[in-house]
């Protein structure tokens, strides 16, 4: 029996020299209750009986409301069946405040010591996984030396592992703890040899494909070494004698009559890593009192010209003044390159 609960039942038989009474005849003071040990009064409800003898009482809340409800039968008219006494404990059969602490095997179970009707239940092997709650805190914790757990301290969610040498989050106040097993954003690393190794292996065997980010150290070595490359290139055999119509100085020196593509390998090209030509920019190579040409802007430090053989065979013989100019969209003018410009002719074979 609940105490203090409505809608319950109570169903018991009533016999007589150890023979149960078919459909007991029950009359008015033969059914009485008595709570917590106090008087006796008549059942708000008189018990019924079917024919076979199962006899039902229904008590009222009010008749539950003790901790110690006792229900009497008796016959008060005759002496149709023997007298019965029924006690019912209605406190809960749950670990309270004083219940002492269970434990069987690896695994251990108290109550919550501050009555708030929690348990507190915990493995007690030193690598196993428990239980814990701290009160009104819901948690895990882990009480093992070597192992992971969480921990809720309060009103704040957090995991934590309580073993010497193991990883775990731990929040406090909403911030992290200080000094987290695991990494945060800033912390250094501290690399063995070994991985310092497989670290720069990584990086020594990475594919010039995969370098294309512009303005990353690895896409300025690959292109800055296919420049040289391509100047390289240029260089013959024997005497190692420069092709490039381009001289260090930024002067130029062609021949008249020849094509300077870069299909070829000859193209005429000028860097400056000064330079930050403006994509966009139209680019003049101007020869004073000859001849204007539009180059190219190959990158923000470099440009090229491209000349045919008809271009070149047109071309004044001498030394003549020129120079290399940026037209931004706007109409800004700036001066990249300016120098000697050299056309000579070609030698003509004997005939």
């Amino acid at each position: 029996m609940r105490k203090n609960v409505a809608g319950q039942r109570v169903t018991f038989s009533l016999f007589k020299a150890g023979a149960r009474i078919a459909n007991p005849t029950l009359a008015v003071n033969d059914a009485k209750v008595a709570l917590d040990g106090g008087a006796q009064n008549n059942v708000t409800t008189l018990p019924t009986s079917d024919a076979a003898g199962l006899v039902t009482w229904l008590p009222s809340q009010a008749e539950t409301n003790a901790d110690t409800v006792s229900f009497l039968m008796n016959d008060v008219l005759g002496a149709e069946w023997e007298p019965l006494t029924i006690s019912f404990d209605t406190r809960p059969a749950l670990l309270d405040t004083t219940q002492g602490a269970i434990t069987w095997g690896q695994q251990k179970i108290a109550a919550n010591v501050n009555g708030e009707g929690a348990l507190d239940i915990r493995n007690a092997n030193a690598s196993g996984i428990g239980t814990y709650n701290l009160g009104g805190q819901n948690g895990l914790m882990n009480e093992g030396a070597a192992n992971y757990g969480q921990y809720n301290v309060g009103g704040v969610t957090g995991q934590r592992d309580e073993g010497v040498a193991d990883y775990g989050i731990e929040a406090v106040g909403g911030t992290n703890a200080t000094n987290p097993d695991w990494a945060v954003a800033g912390d250094a690393m501290a690399l063995t040899g070994a991985e310092r190794t497989t670290t720069a292996m990584v990086i020594w065997n990475t594919l010039t494909a995969a370098l294309v980010a512009v303005g990353s150290i690895g896409k300025y070595i690959v292109d800055y070494l296919a420049l040289i490359w391509g100047k390289a290139a240029l260089i013959g055999s024997g005497a190692a004698m420069t092709t490039t119509p381009v001289t260090a100085s930024g002067n130029v020196s062609i021949i008249k009559g020849d094509s300077y593509l870069n299909a070829d390998g000859r193209r005429l090209e000028w860097t400056n890593t000064g330079w930050n030509v403006a994509v966009g920019s139209t680019i003049m190579v101007i020869i004073q009192n000859v001849e204007n040409f539009t180059g190219t802007r190959l990158s923000a430090t470099s440009i090229g010209l491209e000349l045919t053989t008809t271009q070149t065979a047109a071309l004044t013989e001498g030394n003549f003044l020129f120079s290399v100019q940026e037209v931004k969209v706007g109409g800004e003018r700036i001066t990249l390159v300016q120098g000697v410009w050299e056309s000579t002719v070609r030698p003509i074979p004997l005939t």
